[in-house]
């Protein structure tokens, strides 16, 4: 199925019939559901529509629940550009996958044994193993696609991050993302984000 041609026969529909659709989300949801899973934004959807990107959000969230963020948007993007990636380096190398299957295990392992190594030297507990955590392609928070072999620090490059940062790295309290994520998180409730989060979207 080509999405552009279904996203651009929408467009006119979209346009004419906007306040008639905007109140009836039950019956547009798969639509919604559509978009979201060919890449487009909460934002590129909500303009189709001509309502906020959260009113879509929230309509997502209320009709699917599981639906994760990797799932959808930026990381469906995301991952679409790691797969042609992929496929670059197969016709350039004529290796089997991204760096090669091995490369990649690899440079999350030593990221791991790097993260370790670093809290042994501090005042927090480490009691995970490799078994314990999911290593993603791509950022759970911001659907950034992840940069395992960064040479230095990045806004994509992987991080190790406490769900409850009053807690150590224990099973079940981390979780990787991308460090741009890890930083704007930092050590702010989820309450915090959530005010800091309505009022950017009050004054953009």
């Amino acid at each position: 199925m080509c999405y552009n041609d279904t996203i651009d026969s929408w467009n006119l529909t979209f346009r004419k019939e906007t306040m008639k659709q905007r109140n009836n989300w039950k019956k547009e949801k798969e639509n919604v559901l559509t978009l979201s899973q060919a890449g487009k934004t909460l934002q590129e959807i909500g303009n189709l529509y001509g309502v906020t990107r959260e009113q879509i959000r929230q309509v997502l969230a209320k009709y699917y629940p599981n639906l994760s963020a990797a799932d959808r948007g930026a990381s469906v993007k995301a991952k679409e550009k790691q797969v042609k990636k992929q496929q670059e380096l197969v016709e350039k190398t004529g290796r089997g996958a991204w760096k090669h299957e091995d490369d990649l295990s690899r440079a999350m392992s030593q990221c791991f044994i790097r993260k370790k190594q670093n809290i042994n030297r501090s005042k927090w507990s480490w009691e995970i193993t490799k078994q314990d955590i999911t290593f993603p392609l791509v950022c759970p928070i911001l659907g950034i696609e992840l940069n395992w072999f960064a040479d230095y620090r990045q806004e994509a490059s992987p991080s190790f991050d406490r769900i409850d940062p009053a807690k150590g790295y224990i099973p079940g309290n981390v979780v990787i993302c991308s460090w741009r994520a890890n930083r704007i998180k930092n050590d702010g409730t989820a309450e915090e984000h959530e005010k800091i989060a309505e009022f950017m979207r009050k004054s953009l």
